[in-house]
């Protein structure tokens, strides 16, 4: 059986939770959704890789958008985003992770 502790969260408006909430974007590519999120107040970043689960960039963040294909490299991760996010979510159990996916083909997926 599971014993949740209610934690009583501040009451806070759309305005205020885009002031405090740090969201990041690993990403090797580009897109326009983080510039759409900048303009529209969030503090958001966008990184190309993780060089170490100890940066700033995800210490300081709280929710975090990681690609699957395409990032990981820096720390030698074999599967790619899915490692980066075991790793952070190890690390810091905390954070709020996604996966983002762009320009996935099928054959991605599917070994012939």
């Amino acid at each position: 059986m599971f014993f949740w502790k209610k934690i009583k969260l501040p009451n806070r408006t759309v305005d205020e939770i885009k002031i405090v909430c740090r969201v990041l974007f690993v990403d090797d590519q580009k897109f326009d959704t983080v510039e759409i999120l900048k303009k529209s107040g969030w503090n958001v970043t966008r990184v190309r890789d993780i060089e170490s689960l100890d940066s700033n960039y995800i210490r300081n963040s709280h929710i975090i958008f990681v690609d699957i294909k395409g990032v990981g490299r820096a720390m030698k991760f074999t599967d790619e985003g899915l490692g980066v996010v075991s790793a952070i979510k190890e690390r810091y159990p905390e954070k709020k992770l996604l996966f983002t996916l762009q320009f996935l083909k099928v054959t991605d997926f599917i070994k012939v």
